[in-house]
């Protein structure tokens, strides 16, 4: 019983710390920070067709090591949902505010009840994993929430998963309303 205390007492102090992450933002492109996680990930990659999609390649402020960290792990699942291999894609488009990022996978995909629970500290649909916590996507959620973005998930059992994260695009350096005015 104390063993199990102690290990709960652990990772809750493991899920707390991403609670206090301060960001260290700098101008990052999205688009070449997601293709440097994909080719740290490339012998890992090897059995996938990976598509790379970026019709946005703009700027936007973010915390580049925090960026990695979220993009690795939600890019780790997508291939864990594939044993066999198979298709990810991974997508950069815009809104008029937005920045979105879309990772997806023709995997396994998830059940209801597992797409509801997703983002809970300590849930996991991987069973038999050593070292896996389930704090891999509760941390993703809470760093893209403190760069003032959202994340959701869509899946469907035997049809993949796809990964959504918003972020808020970067305010124009001047604003163009007021040229030519006078």
């Amino acid at each position: 019983m104390n063993a199990s205390q102690h290990i709960y007492d652990m990772m809750y102090r493991i899920q707390g710390q991403t609670q206090e992450v301060v960001l260290q933002k700098e101008r990052i492109v999205p688009a070449d920070v997601m293709h440097e996680c994909l080719r740290m990930l490339a012998p890992e990659l090897s059995g996938f067709e990976v598509r790379e999609e970026y019709a946005y390649r703009g700027a936007m402020e973010a915390d580049r090591a925090q960026l990695v960290e979220v993009w690795t792990n939600v890019l780790t699942n997508a291939m864990e949902a594939m044993p066999q291999g198979g298709v990810l894609i991974v997508r950069m488009t815009e809104t008029k505010r937005k920045i979105v990022v879309e990772i997806k996978d023709n995997g396994i995909g998830m059940e209801k009840h597992q797409l509801k629970r997703v983002f809970d500290p300590f849930y996991s649909t991987k069973s038999g994993k050593k070292m896996n916590f389930g704090l891999g996507l509760s941390y993703c959620y809470a760093i893209v929430h403190k760069h003032k973005g959202t994340m959701n998930v869509h899946s469907k059992p035997g049809l993949g998963t796809s990964v959504f994260m918003q972020f808020p695009k970067p305010k124009q350096q001047h604003d163009n309303s007021v040229e030519g005015k006078g």
